[in-house]
């Protein structure tokens, strides 16, 4: 008897303790909320720039600069960045995402929208300042190998093209950060 109640009383306190330090990017558990921050760029702050919320509470965003390795080993310009890193690199705007989806359709995003992120992550994508995107293909070369193109990608066709995938179209066809950010209506 004495150990039961022991072993209760335990997960009882680890829950309680490991909810107490919950961050403020965990409240949507599938991931996918958009956050996003002002463009670091003198008089287009306005423009903003946004990220899509991974699983592990980081953010996955396309920045101009220099490539990182992806874990496949390729070049890309998708950087999984911490939440803090993200919030601080300019005026936060904070995070959105579509709470009907969340509730009711949520295999959208968590089999779709975040694993197509995470894929993304894995092979690396490209950075173009061009509103025009394309997603990663594979194709065969010269040998017969088996080689994979990345994409290429801005910050807000990078989350207009990963909630493609799920199927969820946003109603505009002009895509700026900024837009992409306020189609979300309901705020974390």
């Amino acid at each position: 008897m004495f150990k039961k109640n022991t072993i209760q009383l335990v997960l009882l306190l680890s829950t309680v303790i490991s909810t107490c330090f919950l961050s403020v990017t965990q409240v949507n558990a599938l991931g996918g909320d958009v956050h996003a921050r002002s463009l670091n760029i003198p008089g287009l702050g306005w423009a903003g720039h946004v990220g899509l919320e991974a699983l592990d509470g980081k953010i996955l965003e396309m920045l101009d600069g220099n490539p990182i390795k992806s874990s496949w080993g390729h070049k890309s310009n998708l950087y999984k960045n911490r939440y803090s890193d993200f919030v601080n690199s300019s005026h936060y705007w904070g995070a959105r995402y579509w709470k009907f989806l969340a509730e009711k359709e949520f295999w959208r995003i968590s089999q779709f929208v975040v694993r197509n992120a995470d894929y993304i992550e894995d092979i690396g994508a490209k950075y173009t300042i061009s509103s025009h995107y394309y997603h990663p293909y594979r194709y065969n070369d010269s040998r017969g190998r088996v080689r994979v193109q990345r994409g290429k990608y801005r910050c807000d066709t990078y989350i207009y093209s990963m909630y493609l995938t799920g199927g969820i179209r946003f109603p505009f066809y002009t895509i700026l950060p900024r837009k992409v950010f306020y189609v979300f209506p309901d705020r974390v």
